[in-house]
């Protein structure tokens, strides 16, 4: 791991020495589970969106990052230039094989055919430009309607958030952001219980699809969703917003409350 911090005391200190090199080497990250991938993330985009000069030489083994099917065996060979020397095709088809049967897919884009999922960075960070978003904050909305409450992880894992979300009588959409962290399920749960409570929705559900390991670890908690007092507001960052896709988008999360 590359820590801005010990990057940054490192450059300094081999100005003294002629024609100095620095050498990094590494895999391709996962954002949702590599804590502090930014800094080897800044020195791959760095590489490939500079003009070529002398100061820098980059190489990468990979497949395509649009690649669909994991299981495409030239994929495997464009990310793995020791294939038929220090790995055979059964090694790679047996370590295939094991991250399918457990959902793994995702993880063996990464680890093995160095697909991927780097962190945005500089302007590109933010999918919603951080002005535009702030200037639709509506603290006083008029709002109608069903509302929509939603517990997400991936299924990877990684941080929760739970969102919740209503028609203003504009037409435009309000969410609301009441947390995002890594805290333990119990004290997610419990968080998530506060607010189906305070808001009061009618059904309580996941999805069928969500995957098995978010299932497992809601399941001892699905009695707690049974309380039902009076709906009030409660008290969340708020945000409204007229892009009429980010509803949908939440209500297909794997771990949904919807109320009907």
């Amino acid at each position: 791991m590359i820590s801005p911090e010990s990057f940054q005391a490192l450059v300094p200190t081999l100005i003294s020495r002629p024609n100095p090199l620095i050498w990094f080497t590494g895999s391709a990250v996962d954002q949702r589970i590599h804590i502090g991938c930014e800094q080897f993330a800044g020195l791959r985009y760095r590489a490939l969106n500079s003009e070529p000069g002398k100061r820098i030489c980059y190489l990468e083994w990979s497949a395509p990052e649009d690649l669909e099917d994991f299981s495409d065996k030239e994929a495997w060979w464009m990310a793995n230039p020791g294939g038929g020397i220090r790995i055979t095709e059964e090694d790679i088809q047996a370590e295939y094989d094991s991250f399918m049967a457990a959902g793994g897919e995702r993880a063996f884009g990464v680890q093995r055919l160095g697909v991927g999922d780097w962190p945005l960075l500089g302007a590109s960070r933010s999918e919603i430009p951080l002005e535009h978003w702030r200037r639709l904050a509506n603290p006083e909305p008029e709002l109608t309607g069903a509302r929509a409450l939603v517990l997400y992880r991936a299924p990877e894992g990684g941080p929760w958030a739970i969102v919740g979300s209503q028609r203003c009588t504009d037409g435009r959409i309000h969410l609301e952001v009441g947390y995002t962290g890594e805290d333990s399920v119990d004290r997610v749960v419990g968080m998530f219980v506060q607010a189906v409570t305070a808001w009061g929705p009618a059904e309580v559900r996941w999805a069928a699809a969500a995957p098995q390991r978010s299932s497992r670890s809601l399941k001892p908690w699905a009695s707690r969703f049974t309380a039902r007092t009076r709906p009030k507001r409660p008290r969340l960052a708020a945000v409204s917003s007229t892009t009429p896709w980010l509803i949908p988008k939440i209500l297909c999360f794997p771990t949904a409350i919807r109320p009907f």
